[in-house]
């Protein structure tokens, strides 16, 4: 079965620009769960970023903003040789960014390039998870002063 998450994408963005304000969505992967000091379990992808874009990858965020000039945004960290040494290779970003047409963004900061990106928006659906670039950005924002917030989103949903 051919999963269309172009169309899934589009379909979002139209109900974000529908609204009444300016809003945006940010969708992150799911953390590493870690089973004891040195041993994970299984990775499980989350199913909101998988629904979007059918990436199975760690450390992934996807920001749609319907009113900006590069609407799908994917943040992913630059390949660490490292770290694909020990835990293998992980599924390749690329492809899946210029399948779903969004523009790729490689960096260590995740929540930096977020908050870059949610500026002249009203309003955010944020997820909760801990650990996930999204409910980092959500308390980064929270915890702002008014004056700090100055074209940011001041509505988190």
């Amino acid at each position: 079965m051919k999963m269309n998450h172009g169309s899934r994408i589009t379909k979002a963005l139209k109900l974000l620009k529908d609204a009444p304000r300016r809003e945006a969505l940010v969708v992150s992967s799911n953390p590493n769960a870690l089973r004891s000091r040195d041993t994970h379990f299984p990775y499980r992808p989350n199913s909101d970023l998988f629904y979007f874009t059918g990436c199975r990858s760690e450390d992934v965020t996807l920001v749609l903003r319907p009113h900006a000039q590069d609407p799908v945004v994917l943040i992913a960290p630059p390949e660490d040789k490292v770290k694909n040494l020990w835990d293998g290779t992980p599924q390749p970003i690329k492809p899946i960014a210029s399948a779903i047409k969004a523009r790729l963004v490689l960096t260590n900061d995740p929540v930096k390039q977020v908050i870059s990106l949610l500026r002249g928006h009203d309003a955010v659906y944020l997820q909760s998870l801990a650990g996930t670039p999204s409910a980092e950005v959500k308390h980064d924002l929270s915890a702002r002063s008014t004056y700090l917030l100055r074209n940011l989103p001041t509505s988190l949903i």
